[in-house]
């Protein structure tokens, strides 16, 4: 192909595809069922502080879990937590709605 019909091409695409990207994006839904909401494992660790506690529950692998809310559970507990993922310093966790013991 010649380098003035690559040229025509990219600019169509931009053209044609930023307002396209912008219209599929209104179709987005915050609450999408497929974001992660809940999960359920082994309690393999706890650091509480002042306001928060933050707990490692081991699944396939292990994740931080936030609660801000006073908790009685020990580690080696297995519990199910409700709540939602999120990034927090670069790095993810999921903060914790409810925690109940298995």
């Amino acid at each position: 192909m010649k380098e003035k019909t690559l040229i025509l091409i990219a600019i169509i695409c931009i053209v044609v595809g930023l307002p396209g990207l912008y219209f599929a994006s209104q179709f987005v839904k915050i609450d999408d069922p497929r974001i992660l909401s809940s999960i359920a494992g082994k309690v393999v660790g706890i650091n509480e502080k002042e306001k928060i506690t933050i707990i490692n529950v081991k699944m396939d692998s292990s994740i931080p879990v936030v609660s801000f809310d006073n908790i009685r559970i020990q580690k080696g507990d297995r519990v199910n937590i409700k709540g939602s993922l999120e990034v927090y310093k670069g790095k993810l966790e999921f903060v914790a709605d409810r925690i109940e013991r298995k």
